[in-house]
């Protein structure tokens, strides 16, 4: 008796696994349509999205080289940017420290390391300062608007810190309900709802929520 072999059934594949380099992929392309130029482009080196996840038994320096592997990053380029990276992100003490002995605030620090280590054009964070120290925070915001400036980096992250985006964001978008609500300047943003110029941007964003 012969078994009949049935294929399996296409695997759904998160895309943030592949343009992030966590996988690789076989065939086409992933392209991301930039707003402000109109213009769509691949995804591949623009964009990369923060702590993928690390691996315990290994320390920062370790898990770095990982994932600049992953992405292809030339081994002597990776080696300086990584060191560089560690430092910036204030992680210099702990680099050979396991990440197993890691506090989240220390791997929210290497997350936002690994998320650099490919030089992207195209920033992407998912609540980056959560779990943070102030100091940390502080650190952050920093380096924000050093890759902002410096660099030229596009930066997209996420927050429910309200205070961030009056610090950090030249456009702000505000989500209600999985639905973009509000989209522009935090002026044109208040100018949409009426709000004064005395109200900060929580009294904005409850307007938005119709609670003011």
């Amino acid at each position: 008796m012969s078994k009949q072999w049935n294929k399996p059934p296409e695997m759904n594949i998160d895309p943030k696994k592949k343009y992030t380099a966590t996988l690789t992929t076989d065939k086409g392309e992933i392209v991301l349509e930039l707003f402000a130029e109109k213009t769509p482009r691949t995804v591949n080196n623009f964009v990369f999205l923060a702590n993928q996840g690390f691996y315990d038994n290994l320390n920062a320096r370790q898990n770095l080289s990982f994932y600049a592997e992953l992405a292809e990053v030339p081994s002597g380029v990776a080696k300086e940017r990584i060191e560089k990276l560690i430092d910036m992100v204030g992680l210099g003490a702990k680099r050979d420290v396991k990440v197993r002995a890691y506090s989240r605030g220390m791997k929210q620090r290497l997350g936002i390391a690994q998320s650099l280590v490919r030089d992207p054009k195209i920033l992407i964070l998912d609540e980056p300062t959560q779990g943070i120290d102030p100091e940390g925070t502080r650190d952050f915001r920093e380096l924000i608007r050093m890759l902002s400036k410096e660099k030229g980096m596009t930066i997209i992250f996420t927050t429910h810190v309200l205070y961030e985006i009056n610090k950090l964001c030249d456009r702000v978008a505000i989500m209600m309900n999985g639905k973009i609500a509000g989209i522009g300047t935090i002026p044109e943003l208040r100018k949409q709802v009426n709000a004064t110029e005395g109200e900060d941007f929580e009294q904005v964003f409850l307007r938005y929520q119709g609670v003011v």
